[in-house]
């Protein structure tokens, strides 16, 4: 027996049979019962499962904690709500705080992320900014510091400007 299409020798499929009668007794029998063959082996989705989740935690572990300064750089600093005009946490506003100090001769109060990321607070003295830099004087350790701009978070004015003279006396 042969199969369409016809013409073709290529394309054409051999088919055998053989006549069967009605289903045996043994095989109707058969049928009602339980199977012999294993069910579904859910314990491999739950292994591949478990192996997955400490694939991912081992992956992320890896990654370093997200500081401070990672949510600074994405712009998700918190706001403080009462805010007021001696204070900077915008870039463009730090700059002019800073810059007003350094005309003033005003002590200010720079929050810094350090080089792990971590925020640090110093009272410190600007003295210059330019080229992406402040450089400022720390009165409590006597010292000179540079900071790049991108590391500050915000910018705080104290009231009370620093003079370095000593008060007039008589």
């Amino acid at each position: 027996m042969t199969c369409t299409p016809l013409g073709l020798n290529t394309h054409r499929i051999l088919v055998t049979g053989e006549r069967v009668t009605p289903t045996p007794v043994e095989d109707i029998q058969a049928a009602g019962e339980r199977p012999d063959i294993p069910g579904f082996p859910w314990w491999t989705v739950i292994l591949g499962g478990t192996i997955l989740a400490v694939g991912v935690y081992v992956w992320r572990a890896g990654y370093p904690r997200k500081t401070a300064a990672d949510a600074l750089r994405v712009g998700e600093s918190s706001k403080i709500s009462d805010s007021s005009p001696d204070q900077g946490d915008e870039p463009s506003l730090t700059i002019v705080l800073l810059r007003e100090a350094i005309a003033d001769g005003a002590l200010v109060t720079i929050a810094m992320a350090d080089s792990r990321g971590t925020l640090t607070h110093r009272t410190l003295k600007p003295l210059t900014l330019d080229s992406g830099r402040l450089r400022a004087a720390d009165p409590a350790r006597e010292s000179e510091l540079t900071v790049a701009i991108h590391r500050i978070a915000s910018v705080t004015r104290l009231n009370q400007p620093h003079t370095t003279e000593p008060p007039a006396g008589n």
